[in-house]
């Protein structure tokens, strides 16, 4: 599954087409699906973005039967909002019109990495949400699991 991370803003063509970020390229670069999922975010006003295999593990739980009943269920309704953007060979996808509508997007898109996902936001509204006084830290102070490589802890 791809790690996605940092903060990059490119231009939004006259057609919709935005250029992916060439590290979330590379990300995805092994998947069998060359392009990325998009969702709304209507709770923050943005686009939900990941790789391919992160719809197939959100299909696995739906399958399995210790995933709760009401998570089955919010991940199918998730399941039904999600477009498949191929990446063309200039590195670009197209914004659906609604989901650039409802995260503002016009002439630019701000990308930001958030680890097994990423957010396209527009970038007043993105300055907003990641103020300088947003909490984050260093990422020093983040928790991180030990890998375990492939053992069971």
């Amino acid at each position: 599954m791809a790690n996605f991370f940092g903060t990059y803003t490119n231009k939004v063509d006259e057609k919709g087409r935005v250029s992916v970020p060439a590290r979330f390229r590379n990300a995805i670069a092994g998947s069998n699906y060359q392009g990325v999922m998009l969702s709304p975010d209507t709770k923050l006003g943005a686009i939900d973005g990941c790789d391919f295999e992160r719809i197939d593990r959100l299909v696995d739980a739906i399958d399995d039967p210790a995933t709760p009943a009401s998570e089955k269920q919010r991940a199918r309704t998730l399941m039904t909002r999600i477009q498949e953007q191929p990446i063309d060979k200039a590195g670009r996808i197209v914004l659906p019109k609604e989901l650039a509508e409802l995260a503002g997007i016009g002439d630019s898109a701000v990308f930001a990495g958030i680890g097994p996902t990423f957010q396209i936001w527009s970038p007043k509204a993105f300055k907003k949400h990641s103020g300088a006084s947003d909490g984050a830290g260093s990422i020093a102070d983040l928790p991180v699991a030990p890998r375990t490589n492939g053992a069971t802890p």
